[in-house]
């Protein structure tokens, strides 16, 4: 238990195209460490090409990346939406739709929009990020594409859209 309710990979690959994840869910009263409503990703390289994240969350004592969870390796994301989910946890809870930590991030648009709407955590209501390589200029829409924040909240904390601590 803990570790995302669809897909928890450690060493791996995960290539995901045109994929929509739904009411999915981590929660527990007695795991003190829960990452990822939907998707963990350990030390992997994890891609995903236009995906739906629709009310996925995380909810227990330490919470991490309502939707996607990523602890090391390299997150790619291009295009989708992410849309009320949540991470509402008694202790610690960062990152609404995704968390990473020590991971190489890159979020693009490259033929679709990125949407980003609803979402909420204590820090970072949408995103956040800890101590990630390579984050500068990485998170950007393309020509007319755009990367759109729309209603996330930080309940407790910062970053409403976006934290970034390194």
């Amino acid at each position: 238990g803990g570790y995302g309710s669809v897909i928890s990979a450690k060493n791996s690959t995960i290539i995901l195209d045109n994929v929509t994840f739904e009411n999915c869910f981590n929660t527990s009263r007695t795991v003190e460490q829960l990452y990822g409503g939907a998707i963990y990703a350990e030390n992997s390289t994890t891609t995903i090409n236009y995906a739906n994240f629709d009310s996925c969350y995380v909810s227990g004592v330490n919470g991490f990346g309502g939707a996607i969870a990523v602890v090391g390796g390299e997150f790619n994301l291009s295009g989708g939406a992410f849309v009320e989910n949540e991470v509402n946890c008694s202790g610690n809870a960062y990152g609404g739709a995704v968390y990473a930590t020590g991971a190489e991030i890159n979020i693009v648009c490259v033929d679709r929009g990125l949407e980003w709407t609803s979402n909420q955590a204590k820090i970072g209501g949408a995103i956040a990020l800890q101590n990630c390589m390579d984050v500068n200029n990485k998170i950007a829409g393309t020509g007319a594409l755009s990367v759109g924040f729309n209603q996330n909240r930080a309940t407790q904390g910062n970053g409403g859209a976006l934290y970034i601590e390194r």
